[in-house]
Formats: C-alpha cells, structure tokens, sequence
C-alpha cells in the first residue's frame, strides 16, 4: 500500500490512543515523504518494535531531507529494517537512519537487524555506524546483512574496526 499522511495534528492526536499497540510492522509500503515515516514511527506511544521490510519511496526526492530531528519520547527494544538497495541509498532513508539515532528512539534498542544494504557511500555508512554506537551499552543482538563497496574504506567508522 501507499502511506500518505496528511500535514494535520489530526494524525498525531490519533495515533496517541493506541496506547496498547507495542509493534508495528510495515511490509511493502510506499511512502510519501521522510516525514511521513517518521510520523508513523513516533506516533504511538509505547512502541518498542519496529519492522520495516520492503519499503519504497513513492516518487523521487524532489526537495533535500530537512536537518531537523525533532526527539520522540518512544523508545524502541528491536529495529529491523530489511530494505533494497534503492531504498537504502536514497537520502530520505538515510535522513530516517540519523532521526532514529538523534531521536533517541534507539537509546534502549536490545535487537538490531540492518539486513540488505548496499552500502555505497560515506553517508549511509556513516549512519549506521552512528546507530550502532547510540545503542551500544544496550544491544545484545545485533544482525547485518549487507554489502559494502568495496571501494568504501569502514575503518573510517569506528564501530566497525572495534
């Protein structure tokens, strides 16, 4: 399906009344905007799992990701994000990478599983390493699945090289 998500408070207000709702799996949606899964994500008070498997972007980007990242009071225990590599590389994605972290929605993560990424530039590296150190002093499981460039240097991240 398409995730569009109109500009109101309607939504958020909504949202808040699930308040029993602790996981949410989105499989094979589109999104409109960044914000759009951000809203989504943040929008239900006691989250703790979160599954993103074969999201796509529903057209191309036409204005640069904001470089706001507005905190969220949820706090995730398991983050899996299962995506193509178009949708990995694509910099909406990357920006939803950066909020999780600068959020701190991922401050308590427990399990973490990145699976299906190319990675193929500095930024989404840069990003997933930046996750990976938000919840360092909490996750017990972590699963990557991915394929870097092999062009690409990762021990410029330190995550990786400890």
């Amino acid at each position: 399906g398409v995730l569009y998500l109109p500009s109101s408070r309607f939504f958020q207000v909504a949202m808040r009344q699930f308040k029993t709702v602790d996981e949410l799996v989105l499989y094979k949606i589109a999104f409109h905007s960044v914000h759009d899964l951000r809203r989504v994500a943040s929008g239900l008070p006691n989250l703790r799992s979160l599954s993103i498997t074969c999201a796509t972007w529903k057209q191309p980007s036409t204005t640069p990701p904001s470089t706001s990242y507005p905190p969220t009071p949820v706090r995730l225990t398991m983050l899996r994000i299962d995506s193509e590599a178009e949708w990995s590389q694509d910099k909406r994605s990357i920006y939803f990478l950066e909020w999780l972290t600068r959020s701190g929605m991922i401050t308590s993560l427990v399990v973490a599983y990145l699976g299906c990424c190319m990675i193929q530039e500095h930024t989404l590296l840069a990003a997933l390493d930046n996750m990976l150190r938000a919840c360092c002093h909490t996750v017990q499981e972590i699963g990557l699945s991915w394929a870097p460039n092999p062009d690409l240097d990762i021990s410029s991240c330190g995550f990786f090289t400890q």
